[in-house]
């Protein structure tokens, strides 16, 4: 039997970081575009479509940052998990309010993977000590 770089506990250990990422990706996801649509209505009303998907945004880094500084899963295994939830996603909106003429569907779902790998990795690079706090001590 050849040599595996990795150990057996490994592969285990990274699907249940996938399976975290995916759970957290949903309920997030969930939390931001059904309970609280009434609340994004208020902001676009104020800071306009852009500023209502930066905002989104920004909530996704927030907690993507949180969720891997607080669990230590990874970025790759948060987007790896996070993908298919949005996969699901869309294919369960077209199936029960599509066809749309627009993808702005799947261009929210993009921008929200886009915040929470950011965040992810700000937290990551937080957590090692070779983020801002790093380099700017002593």
């Amino acid at each position: 039997m050849p040599d595996q770089p990795h150990n057996e506990q490994e592969i285990p250990d990274r699907f249940t970081e996938i399976l975290g990422g995916a759970g957290f990706v949903f309920l997030v996801s969930y939390v931001l575009t059904v309970p609280a649509r009434d609340a994004w209505s208020t902001v676009d009303a104020w800071v306009g479509e852009p500023g209502l998907i930066l905002s989104l945004v920004l909530v996704c880094a927030v907690s993507g940052a949180l969720f891997s500084r607080l669990t230590g899963v990874r970025t790759d295994s948060l987007l790896a998990g996070g993908f298919p939830v949005y996969v699901a996603w869309w294919g369960y909106l077209e199936v029960t309010a599509g066809p749309f003429d627009s993808p702005v569907h799947i261009l929210l779902g993009a921008f929200f993977l886009i915040g929470f790998g950011l965040g992810a990795k700000g937290g990551e690079r937080l957590g090692n000590g070779s983020g801002w706090r790093a380099n700017t001590a002593g």
